[in-house]
């Protein structure tokens, strides 16, 4: 088995790539790039819940 916090990682990398595009882009853009990375972390923590917590 897995150890949990493949789905948590892989999502906050995407947030943190998809903050950096958004602050690139707005510029002035730090708080939704915030945003952005608290959405990708609560994502992945539903994945895991889902995946993992969900079996037992």
């Amino acid at each position: 088995m897995q150890k949990p916090g493949r789905y948590l990682g892989l999502s906050l990398a995407a947030g943190l790539i998809l903050s950096m595009i958004i602050t690139k882009q707005v510029g002035n853009g730090f708080a939704v790039a915030v945003a952005v990375m608290g959405i990708s972390l609560l994502v992945g923590l539903l994945f895991e819940y889902y995946k993992y917590m969900r079996k037992k």
